[in-house]
């Protein structure tokens, strides 16, 4: 089977899984309370999908990243292979050296610049081309923005909840081109990864609210919903409208053809304001561009545009080489070096995002780093950028180069001023030889070698290897997504057996983290005190006679199904949501590795525990706590911290709970020592209280899991939908 029948497979098949959740819920009610988020992460295996589709087509490409513009002048120069060390470009009619007449200072561009050999096909007056931010991505480099300036607080999801109720009614028939669900959640994973742990309040439920509504709104109504990832400030709101307009100027156009004179002025002279930052010199551009939009390769009419609206809406310039480059076939994309200060402009926040960018569109091939960072401060969060590009573009395969290289030049920090700060971003990335490599290019020796390394790393098979590796994740994810739907079909009661103890060795070598397992399994303690809020206000505010949310021209469209716990009880919601947290918890590779378990591990605790809890009834010990008047939510918090710490063998009497692995002759979470019994005498082997209760959770875990084994729901799906499922996800 070919790579690109895989690709296509990864397509067709969130779409039909999608179909399925949405006819199965209406038969199923357990499934329906979980659909949101499942069809959440449909949506993301969708955008992950279409990416890898978009590769197939795009160029091989090496990444030159970092501060030293010289450094990465340095290589361009090699592998532009350019005479008399140029870099020869040939926009429209001009033939322009990009060191001499572009960027002769080496400055920092304002945007990503791509050089390639491709053919440009665009008319002499509008030689340029640009690629442009989608809304969604717009939207990323905001809330990043926010995040830097000081005064970030926590996104409250019983507001959004209310905003998105009040723009229901607004929903058009028709999807607007600006976003897609797919895009949303590729917004929403970024806004987990720049957002403090503590501060991630936002379920995968109402991720996809949002991803079903977005796209039936218009600017205006889009913007409401925005405004709350960076907090309602009204200064960001304009500055994002005022972009989010120029991109509905140009159709979402995703590529614009601009004029030679926003680099160069007649006289070949570099110009700034645009690619380069704005200087002293008289030589300024006009406030407006005429740029024209490209739309399945045809040229659109001429849309004038406000130079920083452009400026920002940017992410990269193409420049055509006018020799081969070296490897030849492959683009060279220099990418600007990022700095993460407080209180940064908006366009530092946009150049931070780049790499992101790149990785979200699973760019370049090798990316080469010439001095990653320019203080101690960005140390950390460059790490963890790289790192974020290595584990999304780089599948682990024992015989793959590695994609991340750092290239020492003459024109190194090292060398300039003796600091080398990359060095602590390489010891927090780990792995040398593995995650990342090192290459020289000193002299012309060294480039030698360098161009004969890339020639092998950036070769038609490697990304082909690249592409098939990614492919085959990509198809791994739908039936670890539905594996406790497919459990009954696919696995014999010996096999789960053997699967529950592996399981709970896998946690037992990571049992000095059990704290944090159990931290991480209880919801935000905010989420569940809203829970209670909104029950008090539903009983205490009447029901109103007349809405202005109401559209009495519009056509009436249904945007999403009723929330399925809409007329539940409060304890049914709160065991609705410690459910779908534990749901979105156990789907994230990082928690896994926080953890030092893998992904599988991680998927079949999360089973286990949410099935126990609908086979003891959770729902029910947390009805009779929401019988008290003046429920908090803290005391429903407390109770699930109860049932993840003891797994419900605190309410089964001591003599009939299973015996202790590591507490001879004593039953589970027994104590150490009977209240009515004097110690007389230590131990031959003393144990500590919490490693008794360490292994006791974990042999309670394993008692759980076997008690599961053959357990369904009388709401749960039934076998012919089970079969249904097994034959859209195949065989595995």
């Amino acid at each position: 089977m070919t790579v690109s029948t895989l690709i296509n497979q990864t397509l067709t098949t969130p779409v039909a899984l999608t179909r399925w959740v949405e006819t199965t819920r209406a038969h199923a009610p357990l499934l329906d309370e979980e659909a949101g988020p499942l069809l959440a992460r449909l949506s993301a295996l969708r955008a992950s999908a279409q990416t890898l589709n978009t590769l197939v087509s795009e160029p091989r490409t090496l990444g030159l990243y970092g501060h030293s513009q010289a450094g990465k002048a340095h290589l361009l120069a090699t592998l532009a292979n350019g005479s008399q060390g140029q870099v020869a470009v040939a926009p429209g009619d001009k033939h322009l050296d990009w060191l001499t007449h572009i960027n002769p200072g080496h400055s920092a561009t304002a945007m990503a610049v791509r050089f390639t050999r491709a053919p440009s096909a665009l008319p002499e007056e509008f030689p340029l081309r640009l690629r442009l931010f989608s809304e969604a991505e717009l939207v990323q480099i905001f809330l990043a923005h926010y995040q830097t300036s000081g005064q970030a607080r926590a996104v409250s999801e019983e507001e959004l909840r209310q905003r998105l109720a009040q723009l229901q009614s607004l929903g058009q028939p028709q999807s607007h081109p600006a976003i897609s669900a797919p895009d949303v959640m590729t917004l929403a994973a970024r806004w987990r990864e720049v957002t403090p742990a503590r501060q991630r309040t936002l379920s995968d439920d109402v991720w996809h609210q949002l991803a079903e509504l977005l796209p039936a709104l218009n600017l205006p109504e889009r913007v409401r919903l925005y405004a709350l990832l960076w907090g309602d400030i009204a200064e960001l709101t304009q500055q994002f409208m005022t972009l989010a307009e120029g991109l509905l100027l140009l159709g979402h156009a995703r590529e614009v053809a601009a004029p030679l004179s926003l680099l160069v002025d007649n006289f070949s002279l570099p110009v700034e304001g645009f690619l380069l930052p704005a200087g002293s010199g008289e030589e300024a551009l006009p406030d407006e561009v005429l740029v024209r939009a490209l739309e399945q390769h045809q040229l659109q009419g001429m849309v004038s545009l406000p130079l920083t609206t452009l400026t920002l809406l940017c992410a990269e310039l193409t420049l055509p080489l006018a020799t081969p480059s070296v490897p030849e076939g492959v683009d060279l994309l220099d990418i600007p070096g990022a700095t993460y200060r407080q209180n940064d402009s908006l366009n530092a926040s946009k150049i931070a995002f780049l790499l992101d960018y790149y990785r979200q569109h699973q760019q370049p091939d090798v990316l080469m780093v010439c001095n990653a960072v320019q203080s101690r401060a960005d140390i950390a969060p460059v790490a963890r950028t790289l790192l974020r590009w290595v584990n999304a573009t780089q599948p682990a395969s024992p015989d793959a180069l590695p994609g991340l290289v750092w290239a020492i030049t003459p024109h190194d920090a090292r060398f300039l001023d003796g600091q080398h700060l990359d060095e602590g971003v390489q010891r927090l990335l780990g792995k040398p030889g593995h995650t990342w490599g090192t290459l020289q290019a000193l002299d012309g020796r060294n480039l030698q070698r360098l161009t004969e390394w890339l020639s092998q790393a950036l070769s038609q098979s490697s990304r082909e290897r690249r592409l098939a590796l990614l492919t085959a994740q990509a198809q791994a994810q739908p039936a670890l997504l539905f594996s406790r739907y497919l459990a009954p079909l696919t696995a014999d009661e010996a096999t789960l057996r053997a699967t529950a103890e592996n399981g709970v060795r896998t946690l037992q070598r990571q049992a000095a983290r059990h704290g944090d397992l159990l931290q991480a399994l209880l919801p935000d303690p905010a989420a569940l005190q809203a829970l209670c809020e909104t029950e008090e206000r539903h009983e205490e505010m009447p029901q109103g006679l007349f809405s202005a949310e109401i559209d009495l021209f519009g056509e009436s469209v249904s945007v999403r199904p009723a929330d399925p716990a809409a007329g539940a009880s409060l304890a049914r919601r709160a065991h609705r949501l410690w459910v779908n947290h534990v749901r979105q918890w156990m789907q994230n590779e990082e928690h896994a590795a926080l953890l030092g378990i893998d992904a599988a591990t991680l998927h079949w605790l999360g089973d286990t525990l949410i099935i126990a809890s609908y086979r003891l009834d959770l729902a029910a010990r947390l009805e009779t706590l929401a019988a008290h008047e003046g429920l908090s939510g803290a005391q429903l918090r407390a109770e699930l911290g109860n049932f993840v710490s003891w797994l419900g063998f605190e309410r089964m009497p001591q003599a009939e709970r299973p015996a202790s692995r590591v507490n001879p002759n004593e039953r589970l979470f027994a104590s150490a020592v009977a209240h009515d019994k004097r110690l007389t005498r230590l131990g031959e082997k003393p144990v500590h209280a919490a490693t008794r209760y360490v292994y006791d959770w974990l042999v309670a875990l394993y008692t759980r899991a076997i008690e599961n084994i053959g357990y369904e729901h009388p709401l749960d799906i039934k076998p012919a939908d089970r079969k249904a499922l097994a034959k859209i996800i195949g065989p595995r």
